[in-house]
């Protein structure tokens, strides 16, 4: 039996928003390195700043998660439409996405000369048009080469349309599934430099997971972690990720480096599943953090764009710690800018139509 609480029949939820947010200032962070002046400190920082790539890899996690709950109370009435998941996940992705690589590839060449900007070598075209810029990689600039994860993205919700219709009432099944790919595949592109969906895998499959062990029971799930208070989750968070942020030594263990991520996917996973429980807050400070969660993708689009033209126009003019933290202020809220901007007069007219393929929310 498929069980759900109020909330997640109903509103959205707010603590899922704000993890996203900070999903994403984990990226931000790590391209723009910011620095504090304190010797201490930024020597911590630029320890962990590598690490804070694992932003991009736990929003696969967080979609894998959100999709499936959505899928499996789709399944409980009436059944699972490939066609309107398909047509839901172009409609949030593709307008905000095209639209940028217009810009990158048409207009930015165009107009380069007038906003002194060096023509940027641009890769070819058609790996984004595709969504395999993943996988067929070739040097490209920095505003393109964080759509990988994107490619990603769109790969998984690809099989995810193929494979949940399939296997409706046996949905455990495809997370299986998925592992056992994973595990016969991964050693054939192991070495590999790229960003290849099968090594991200595991992120995927644990919030799937997460999302199957939430729906099929939901109230005993609730009941055990409203026991647990949640700073114990943000501490075991915090302790794991710091001993995978600062104890380099670990990837020199096989054990490890096979099982890290599925282990921080699957910490990662609890806490989502703990923040679907919690209460929306009326508060300034959560609505203020829960609108940068909506507009999180539009955050991620643009902040490489910003960041290039920022790179540009301020590198030569500044350096060291005054040219860091002066791009990371000015690019922090270029950033919000555009993204609030793209998501008032665009994207939010399309997250409407979303709603006529649209039977359940969460």
């Amino acid at each position: 039996m498929v069980l759900s609480t109020a909330k997640s029949s109903g509103n959205e939820i707010q603590s899922l928003n704000i993890i996203r947010f900070f999903c994403f200032l984990l990226v931000f962070l790590m391209h723009c390195n910011l620095l504090t002046g304190i010797p201490v400190i930024d020597h911590i920082l630029l320890q962990a700043y590598p690490r804070f790539g694992l932003g991009v890899t736990f929003f696969f996690t967080l979609s894998a998660f959100l999709l499936t709950n959505l899928a499996i109370r789709e399944i409980g009435q009436g059944g699972f439409s490939a066609k309107n998941f398909l047509l839901r996940r172009g409609l949030r992705i593709y307008p905000l996405y095209f639209l940028f690589l217009l810009i990158v590839f048409v207009l930015l060449p165009f107009f380069s000369k007038w906003l002194t900007i060096p023509v940027l070598s641009l890769p070819k075209i058609w790996p984004y048009l595709c969504f395999l810029n993943n996988i067929f990689t070739e040097p490209a600039p920095f505003l393109l080469i964080f759509l990988w994860s994107i490619a990603a993205e769109e790969q998984f919700y690809l099989v995810f349309a193929i494979l949940v219709p399939l296997l409706q009432k046996k949905i455990l099944l495809f997370p299986l599934f998925l592992l056992v790919v994973y595990f016969l595949f991964i050693p054939q592109i192991a070495e590999r430099k790229d960003f290849h969906t099968l090594h991200y895998l595991p992120y995927f499959i644990m919030g799937i997971l997460a999302a199957i062990l939430f729906q099929n029971y939901t109230v005993r799930v609730t009941l055990f972690l409203k026991k647990i208070p949640l700073f114990f989750f943000f501490l075991l968070t915090g302790v794991f990720l710091f001993i995978s942020f600062y104890f380099p030594y670990l990837y020199s263990l096989p054990w490890y480096k096979k099982t890290e991520a599925f282990l921080l996917a699957g910490l990662f996973s609890l806490l989502l599943v703990w923040a679907c429980i919690l209460p929306n807050r009326p508060n300034r400070i959560a609505l203020f953090f829960n609108f940068l969660g909506k507009i999180t993708y539009g955050l991620y689009i643009w902040h490489g764009f910003v960041l290039t033209i920022l790179y540009t126009v301020l590198k030569p003019k500044l350096s060291g710690t005054s040219f860091i933290n002066i791009n990371f202020l000015i690019a922090f809220h270029a950033t919000v800018l555009l993204a609030t901007v793209s998501y008032h007069f665009m994207e939010k007219y399309f997250l409407q139509l979303k709603l006529r393929f649209k039977k359940v929310s969460i």
